[in-house]
């Protein structure tokens, strides 16, 4: 099931891969200079095939391409004990 985030709460790449980890999201940085990687989430849902189409769609519908369709994601099988994020 898709959700429309109405909040513009300002996040990073990172913490929206962390905060929505394993689900489809359209990421907003349009109002951001690119080297920032600072952006919003606009939409969400799970990790299925049919959010990720109908994300799609509303990228392309409602935003003429200008949003990022990504899946959030920590790899696994990389973080220490101490929660950090090893990055070989």
């Amino acid at each position: 099931m898709v959700t429309m985030v109405t909040e513009k709460r300002v996040l990073n790449c990172l913490e929206a891969d962390s905060e929505y980890d394993g689900c489809w999201v359209l990421f907003d940085q349009r109002d951001f200079p690119p080297e920032d990687d600072m952006g919003y989430i606009v939409a969400c849902g799970d990790g299925s095939d049919e959010d990720r189409d109908a994300l799609m769609e509303i990228c392309l519908d409602k935003y003429h391409g200008k949003v990022l369709l990504m899946k959030g994601w920590i790899p696994k099988d990389d973080i220490l004990d101490s929660g950090i994020i090893e990055i070989v």
